[in-house]
């Protein structure tokens, strides 16, 4: 059995992390999904845990449970709106709809315009955590693990915004300290040159 950190939501944009103990990551993950949670992040951690945090064991050999069975039919998916379609929340938190002269759903959402908000909600939270002062490289590196988002174009992004990014990492050397600046730096010249 291994410590893992799960980050998760309950729905209302809430974020908790506690520590499971679980044989993989993705049992872990599995058994705080079957529990109703949406799980943002999960790593492997050596840590123990703070005062207060709680601490979860998943069941030795617990399995989540099966999948419902798939339950739309070929002609309902024939029938659903060509908006629909590459919607993200179809299938999820939404049906569709049959309807052919709507046009303009509030719900819709493609990979891509998740991907941008996702991106745009952990700037602003890291422009907040920085609140004019300088930002530590490990905090970008940290916050952008959780949705999977690129930290370097985050702190290119940040650079942008006028956010002075600190690289003092002690868990690495300063020649990968130094790297880990040239790569965002890299990024920063290559949003710049797009934008020109």
């Amino acid at each position: 059995m291994k410590t893992y950190e799960i980050t998760h939501s309950n729905g209302n944009g809430i974020y908790s992390a506690n520590l499971v103990i679980a044989e993989s990551a993705e049992q872990a993950t599995a058994y705080y999904t079957a529990e109703g949670h949406e799980v943002i992040g999960c790593t492997e951690t050596m840590s123990r845990p703070k005062p207060g945090q709680p601490v979860v064991t998943v069941p030795e050999g617990w399995t989540a449970p099966a999948a419902e069975p798939e339950t739309e039919t070929a002609e309902r998916a024939a029938e659903i709106n060509p908006m629909c379609t590459d919607c993200i929340r179809r299938g999820s938190d939404c049906d569709g709809t049959t309807c052919e002269t709507w046009t303009g759903c509030i719900y819709r959402e493609t990979a891509a315009q998740r991907d941008i908000r996702l991106f745009d909600f952990y700037k602003r939270r890291l422009l907040a955590l920085a609140g004019g002062e300088p930002l530590r490289w490990v905090c970008v590196q940290y916050l952008c693990s959780f949705p999977g988002l690129s930290p370097y174009d985050m702190g290119a992004e940040l650079m942008a915004e006028g956010v002075e990014i600190i690289y003092d990492d002690t868990a690495i050397t300063r020649a990968e300290n130094a790297a880990e600046r040239r790569r965002v730096q890299r990024a920063y010249a290559a949003r710049e040159g797009a934008r020109a």
